[in-house]
Order: C-alpha cells, then structure tokens, then sequence
C-alpha cells in the first residue's frame, strides 16, 4: 500500500492549521487510506473483528503503522483475516 503523500500532507497542513488533535489527524489518515486502498482496509477490518473491534473503534496510530499499513505487516495480516464472503459489497470501510 502506497499513501498519496501530497494529499495527505495537504489534509494535514490544514488540519494542523486548524490546531486539530495528533489523534484526530490519525483518525482522519485512517479513514483517508480507507478510501484510497478499500480492499486492504476492509481486509484489516475483518482482521481486527477477530478482536472484537471494529475499524472505527481501532487505535488508528496502530492500524497505521508497520504492524497493519506496511507490505508486511499487510501480508500477516490478510494471511489471518478471515476470507471476504461478501463479494458483491465493495462499498464502506467500517468507519
């Protein structure tokens, strides 16, 4: 997974502009990459269901970082999410 780092630094800028919370601006990254990349973010949705969470209920400084949001981390991961057997939704990201 690859960020659009221009857009994100762009929302970012403003965000601090706006003197929102860092935990704000993580949870504005996450549903920012939850758009760009919905196949991977609904992957680790399921994943942290195995947790009793949802997304949106998730520490997004977690869900962001090497553990989940990196090529490895992802490929763990997807290799113990449970498989989508919702095929025809490719809609939402659980936040």
């Amino acid at each position: 997974m690859k960020l659009d780092t221009k857009a994100f630094a762009n929302a970012a800028e403003l965000l601090a502009s706006q003197e929102v919370s860092e935990a704000e601006m993580y949870r504005t990254a996450l549903i920012m990459n939850s758009y760009w990349f919905p196949d991977e973010y609904a992957t680790i949705a399921r994943h942290i269901g195995l947790r009793g969470l949802t997304l949106a209920e998730a520490d997004p400084k977690e869900i962001l970082g090497r553990g989940y949001s990196s090529a490895s981390g992802f490929r763990r991961v997807a290799s113990l999410a449970p498989q989508d057997t919702n095929h025809g939704n490719q809609g939402g990201c659980g936040l």
